[in-house]
């Protein structure tokens, strides 16, 4: 016997697709959802009738010549969905499925070709494209003489290299100061820590090792705890444990929300038998709100996001995941893109009543930090939009990011201003630079929390290439931030995993959804 998960009804063997029709599922979904669809024991059934001797071909052989029939029986005969196009579902689901494989191959080293060598012919294929990759030093000198000549502000010494003698030198200054610098912060934060009940055990280059006064608990923290702003009297994980109930948070959320359009609360129907914390519907979103605690990998695994987004798809709903950083931290940032989801924005501007200038790096981070959720970023080329000599809007590019692999230029950042939609401000600001910086190739990430599959991006004329694995962050479980991993990478001398380290050190992972990438190309454009 087999038991209907949905409706608890019992069938003898299987259940069938058209029962599963009552309820508006697939048979893949319930699968991955409820469970397998037929009785182990008609499984076992089954397995034993067609084994050994029991199958009714068992030791039967094909005849010359009824192989020779077969065989031109299926000649010339083509598949059964030859030429026909794959489904979006299907598309999305074997994309997922191998997102997840790369994410556990990347963390457990086992991926399929690990520790084999290239063949001969392969070498020789990767140094001959090699040759002809455009990044050579060549080429970035005469981008940097270009540069100057078109009077770009570039330091002296660009382009040229120090001597042997003058990176020792620059190294051992380097060395000296730091030293002084992190001598004179431990020495002020051991005051410190010392009048809030803890003191210092061990330092090593990131990580702080404390005790508690009170019970005697040893614990790590990074080493930004050596900023005077950062020692408070709840570091200890055991005297003031993490007891903190994001509902309170979330109802801020859903309160804001309801002064514009109507809110559901708790949906279970949607992506059952999960809950969806907040649905608009009359817009088809549906918000997420995760505490870093309760959504780290201690409670959720690294798809949980991804997988939950992508179930309300197939229900024509978007989910929009708001972390608890981010609602805590910059809340205004948060209800304005909302705000603008909705197209709510209390404020509208027309782009073609603004101007376009080339914004400096201190005015451009300034508004970034200011109206962008990720914060400022690496760019050479910052175009600022201005309405009445006010800048309301910006989009920042950068040349070459080696970290990322990208030949050519990134789109990194664009925003405008909080509570402000501009209208074609996007249109108006990337034509301008197409227009002025002749690029060939333009790059750009959008993060899949935020961001549906109808993005800016189709409008400003990017393709599609890819979906990119869930990303992590580090938390900890008393604090309301989110560490990039960068930061916390391993030193190289170590002996164990980054994930196994961290894990000692008391960091957990939060993963978001994975980001998808676009690219723009001249020759598609013209």
């Amino acid at each position: 016997m087999i038991t209907c998960e949905i409706c608890k009804q019992e069938f003898n063997n299987i259940i069938s697709w058209k029962h599963l029709k009552k309820h508006n599922i697939t048979t893949t979904e319930y699968k991955k959802i409820h469970g397998p669809l037929v009785s182990q024991e008609f499984r076992e059934l089954k397995r034993s009738q067609n084994s050994g001797a029991n199958n009714p071909n068992y030791a039967n052989k094909l005849s010359d010549e009824n192989k020779e029939k077969i065989s031109k029986a299926n000649k010339g005969k083509t598949a059964h969905n030859l030429g026909k196009p794959m489904s979006e579902e299907q598309k999305l689901m074997l994309s997922d499925k191998a997102l997840l494989r790369n994410i556990e191959w990347r963390e457990t080293g086992t991926h399929p070709v690990q520790g084999t060598t290239r063949t001969n012919e392969t070498k020789q294929k990767i140094r001959d494209a090699r040759a002809l990759q455009v990044i050579t030093s060549e080429a970035v000198y005469k981008a940097i003489a270009t540069k100057r000549r078109n009077g770009y502000d570039l330091a002296f010494f660009r382009g040229k290299k120090h001597s042997p003698e003058s990176k020792v030198k620059i190294a051992i200054a380097s060395r000296r100061t730091g030293s002084k610098k992190t001598a004179a912060a431990l020495a002020n934060s051991t005051v410190l820590l010392e009048q809030v009940g803890y003191n210092i055990v061990a330092v090593d280059s990131t990580i702080l090792s404390l005790q508690c006064h009170a019970c005697k608990t040893t614990f790590t923290r990074s080493r930004q705890y050596l900023n005077p702003g950062k020692i408070v009297k709840e570091l200890c994980p055991l005297c003031y444990p993490r007891n903190y109930d994001c509902s309170e948070q979330e109802n801020q959320v859903a309160e804001f929300l309801e002064s514009y359009t109507s809110v559901e609360r708790n949906n279970r129907t949607i992506v059952k038998p999960k809950e969806i914390d907040i649905v608009l519907t009359e817009f088809n979103i549906g918000i997420e709100y995760n505490g870093l605690y309760w959504h780290s990998e201690v409670h959720k695994d690294a798809a949980y996001h991804l997988n939950k987004s992508n179930l309300a798809k197939v229900s024509n709903i978007q989910i929009v995941h708001v972390f608890e950083d981010e609602w805590v931290n910059k809340p205004e940032i948060v209800k304005s893109r909302l705000l603008s989801l909705i197209g709510k924005c209390p404020n509208k501007i027309f782009a073609r009543k603004c101007t376009i200038k080339e914004v400096n790096s201190v005015i451009a981070n300034q508004f970034i930090n200011q109206h962008h959720l990720q914060g400022a970023g690496r760019a050479n080329i910052k175009l600022g939009l201005y309405y009445n000599d006010e800048l309301v809007s910006i989009m920042t590019f950068l040349k070459n990011d080696v970290s990322k692999r990208i030949v050519g230029w990134e789109l990194n950042r664009f925003c405008s201003k909080i509570n402000t939609t501009v209208v074609g401000g996007a249109d108006k600001l990337f034509k301008h630079f197409v227009k002025n910086y002749d690029p060939e190739r333009i790059t750009s990430f959008s993060d899949r929390r935020w961001s549906s599959d109808h993005t800016v991006y189709t409008k400003l004329g990017f393709d599609f290439i890819h979906y990119s694995p869930p990303n992590y962050w580090y938390v900890r479980p008393n604090e309301i931030k989110r560490y990039h991993r960068y930061s916390l990478r391993k030193p190289s001398n170590c002996s164990v995993t980054e994930r196994e380290l961290r894990s000692q050190q008391g960091w957990l992972r939060i993963y978001d959804c994975g980001s998808s990438k676009w690219v723009w190309s001249r020759e598609k454009a013209v």
